[in-house]
């Protein structure tokens, strides 16, 4: 029983993580079953909007492509990717549509000596900041440890 109530405790804090609403969590077994899935398999939908890739403190490969990836957000109407050196220059600035939670971007479009930080901006349909990532570093390529 024990494991039981761990197990459902542990579920509930990764919803609450995911920004899934209570509505949302577990109900019980006599509850009606709907098959049909609300959203695409493997599309992520959130209250929250999280930065996926890349990983903080990670380094693009040189001659390579950098995915940048998010969560979708259900209000968003479009999406800014923001790139620029730490407190200083931006590297890039681009506006993606709601349909898309990726871009990628050439690693030559990022060789900086510096590193690099990016986050995502949710905007709504005036182009309105109404959420946005916290701010994630990108190692400059020269920061990359050789094994």
């Amino acid at each position: 029983m024990n494991f039981q109530k761990g197990f459902l405790a542990a579920v509930y804090v990764l919803m609450l993580a995911l920004g899934i609403s209570a509505a949302a969590q577990i109900q019980n077994s006599d509850s009606a079953f709907s098959p049909e899935p609300k959203e695409k398999p493997g599309e992520l939908s959130s209250s929250k909007l999280l930065p996926l890739l890349p990983f903080d403190h990670t380094s693009p490969i040189a001659g390579s492509t950098v995915e940048f990836k998010w969560t979708r957000l259900d209000a968003a109407a479009q999406y800014r990717l923001e790139i620029e050196e730490v407190y200083s220059t931006v590297v890039l600035t681009v506006v993606i549509p709601p349909s898309r939670e990726t871009h990628v971007v050439p690693s030559s479009r990022l060789n900086r000596s510096n590193d690099l930080r990016w986050r995502i901006v949710a905007l709504d349909y005036k182009g309105n900041a109404i959420m946005h990532t916290a701010w994630r570093v990108l190692l400059a390529p020269s920061s990359e440890c050789e094994i």
